[in-house]
């Protein structure tokens, strides 16, 4: 799902649940998959984004157990403006 705020800022939220059955892996597979991004405008000159994934999968053919991961990012973009002499 995504709001937008304004044509350069936005809001992103994200859910995704995958199966594989037993039939086609041995043992199935089960991932869930959650994020947040967004991106605001700063000034007329600075744009942040910033997103946060968080993963979780069941894999008994590649390794026992619950397994998960989280990944964080942040970027500031400068947009400079043009300098006429």
């Amino acid at each position: 799902m995504t709001y937008h705020l304004s044509p350069q800022e936005e809001v992103h939220v994200m859910y995704r649940n995958a199966k594989a059955s037993s039939d086609f892996i041995p043992g199935g597979t089960t991932q869930n998959d959650f994020e947040f991004y967004g991106c605001k405008r700063i000034l007329k000159d600075y744009e942040i984004r910033g997103s946060l994934q968080y993963e979780n999968w069941k894999a008994p053919i590649y390794q026992t157990g619950a397994q998960s991961d989280t990944v964080v990012a942040l970027q500031i973009t400068w947009f400079p403006r043009d300098i006429k002499k």
